[in-house]
């Protein structure tokens, strides 16, 4: 089995990946869990091309999503049930 994160490194923009960081270490300071998940896991280990990122958080995902987008400069809505950025 390949190494997630080095497939990462490899094949995301950097932007994506200091934005993922960045997500990790706030859920982590709010003492959540936070995994990337569906397609795109499946695509980054097919070589598949895929910039759209589901992310599931063990916690109050829509404060961290809420704050994600206030402390990073990017939009959010409220959707049905979540929020999404």
């Amino acid at each position: 089995m390949e190494n997630l994160a080095l497939i990462m490194q490899e094949r995301l923009p950097a932007e994506l990946i200091a934005f993922l960081r960045i997500a990790g270490k706030e859920a982590e300071a709010r003492g959540q869990r936070l995994y990337l998940v569906g397609g795109a896991v499946r695509d980054l280990l097919l070589g598949r091309p895929n910039l759209d990122f589901d992310l599931v958080v063990e916690g109050d995902a829509i404060a961290l999503a809420r704050r994600l987008a206030k402390g990073e400069g990017i939009w959010g809505e409220n959707v049905k049930g979540g929020e999404r950025v």
